[in-house]
């Protein structure tokens, strides 16, 4: 999706693309539809974002936060934002040894391994 578009706008080209068989990238544009369709429902049921098909990449996806979960211990941390959790990740501060992740106020109360979520995705 770019920075630039509507959801409603990639979710038009996506469809699209997954008709034609041709998305012009490596990524399977039915899971990319998937996924962003996921995405959207979380902030409409969590957020209360309403107006998240007319919003753009760069709008709306500041808006996930995350926790995490210490192993050993079981403390959960957060929320925190996307851009905090690559940069934790990137100075090895947060490790698939160590933590699991989850969406704050996300569809499943479940953590997930660390190595397991795409943070790019997200930010």
């Amino acid at each position: 999706m770019d920075r630039k578009e509507t959801i409603s706008k990639a979710l038009q080209r996506l469809k699209k693309s997954m008709t034609c068989h041709s998305s012009g990238t490596d990524q399977d544009p039915s899971k990319v539809y998937n996924e962003l369709i996921k995405i959207a429902n979380i902030l409409i049921t969590h957020y209360n974002v309403y107006d998240i098909y007319d919003k753009k990449r760069e709008s709306f996806q500041k808006r996930v936060k995350w926790e995490y979960r210490v192993k050993d211990t079981n403390e959960i941390h957060g929320p925190f934002s996307t851009n905090d959790m690559i940069t934790w990740m990137d100075h090895g501060l947060l490790t698939n040894d160590n933590v699991q992740v989850r969406i704050f106020c996300g569809e499943s109360d479940d953590f997930l391994e660390l190595n397991s979520v795409d943070f790019t995705k997200y930010e």
